[in-house]
């Protein structure tokens, strides 16, 4: 089951290791394929289901969405918590939570449309909020992000939550992804008030583009000024703004990515505590902007073995010159970083060295001259690897 089952059954199903198929929202259809199974009954009733018989593939019809997360409960003593515990600046021990599912918008490079139809789906507040008492109170948890694919769709929903959160008064820090234009049309500042009163340190977004002209040809339904806006909004209000973005769309040219750069800094200027994290776009099956993709040299791959290199993460496009890459590595692990006072550390040879180098940033960005970058390829060779004051990046 997941993405890549759901948007390419086929491909899945051609691997030798893989007999069964579970497509798009997976709850009831797990629940009949494992009863199915455990009394030898056949696979040809259960609907959102893709196997393999002697005579070739089987694809039953889709099972219409559902909600099933509503009233679900979750029995965490099934699990061993403690393994997706992780660090936040605003928590030594955070955890992952989704409380619903979906997003209204179609965005050209976001798989989540092709599975959820632009609908969404919520889990109960009240259930939700047990679930958050039990890990802070029985695990120690004291931070908390909510991976929803939009947790500021409905502001009512939003208000219900953080009201009740406060009363629980469990101090609980937490993060969540918005829509920069929805959250500024349905969310007023009184309640963006509440938000940051109940414990939230950080809202992110997807800005993913300096580019209006990206922005329009992938249906974001945002605008560059909204994303100003957001962080303007964001500071006012005292919550941390965050960007997630994209560069080398297929058939950009380099200044696009720099129209990014230049989102970036401009927004660190309104906020100056603003993070930021900068993806290379990987095309997704399914998407509006996949097809671009292949027409600008992207071979496909075969195999599910090839497909675990395409990846947020590995996905190298073959439109993107190494002079892209290195430039982009050098943005977020020196030029964004230093430019900003660097934090004291205890040794004072790299304190000087910080200082040294900073100034050099500064002046760099402010100036937006990156030309003989010697500096730069000083700073991530010897200097990022080990030094708090690095973003995460990931290029």
């Amino acid at each position: 089951g997941g993405w890549h089952s759901s948007l390419l059954p086929e491909n899945t199903l051609a691997n030798p290791y893989v007999d069964i198929v579970v497509r798009g929202q997976g709850e009831q259809t797990l629940l009949e394929l494992s009863q199915a199974l455990e009394t030898g009954c056949g696979l040809e009733g259960i609907k959102g289901v893709s196997y393999k018989t002697d005579s070739g593939m089987v694809h039953n019809p889709k099972r219409e969405l559902v909600d099933t997360l509503k009233d679900a409960k979750l029995d965490y003593s099934l699990l061993d918590v403690e393994k997706y515990s992780y660090e936040q600046p605003w928590g030594d021990k955070a955890i992952g939570m989704i409380t619903s599912l979906g997003c209204p918008f179609h965005c050209g490079f976001c798989a989540v449309a092709e599975v959820y139809n632009r609908r969404f789906i919520f889990r109960n507040v009240d259930y939700v909020l047990d679930d958050i008492e039990m890990l802070v109170k029985k695990h120690g948890f004291n931070a908390m992000t909510f991976d929803d694919d939009n947790f500021f769709i409905k502001k009512e929903r939003v208000a219900d939550f953080c009201e009740k959160l406060i009363r629980r008064q469990l101090n609980l820090k937490w993060d969540a992804g918005a829509h920069a234009a929805l959250l500024l049309k349905a969310f007023d500042k009184e309640t963006l008030s509440l938000v940051k009163e109940s414990g939230c340190a950080q809202i992110y977004i997807g800005a993913e583009t300096g580019s209006d002209d990206m922005l329009t040809a992938m249906e974001k339904k945002s605008t560059v000024k909204d994303t100003y806006d957001f962080v303007r909004l964001m500071k006012e209000v005292g919550v941390k703004p965050f960007l997630s973005t994209m560069i080398c769309f297929p058939g950009t040219k380099e200044r696009d990515a720099m129209d990014t750069i230049g989102m970036i800094l401009k927004s660190r200027e309104i906020a100056p505590e603003l993070g930021c994290r900068i993806f290379f776009y990987t095309p997704y099956p399914g998407t509006k902007m996949y097809e671009d993709a292949l027409k600008q040299g992207m071979i496909e791959p075969a195999s599910l073995e090839e497909w675990a290199s395409h990846t947020l993460r590995k996905f190298h496009a073959p439109w993107i010159s190494k002079k892209t890459r290195v430039f982009l590595r050098s943005f977020m692990a020196y030029y964004f970083p230093f430019s900003i006072e660097p934090t004291e550390s205890k040794n004072p040879i790299k304190n000087i060295a910080k200082k040294i180098f900073h100034k050099i940033a500064s002046w760099r960005v402010k100036n937006r001259i990156y030309a003989l970058p010697l500096d730069a390829m000083f700073v991530t060779r010897y200097m990022s690897k080990h030094d708090d004051v690095i973003s995460d990046y990931e290029i």
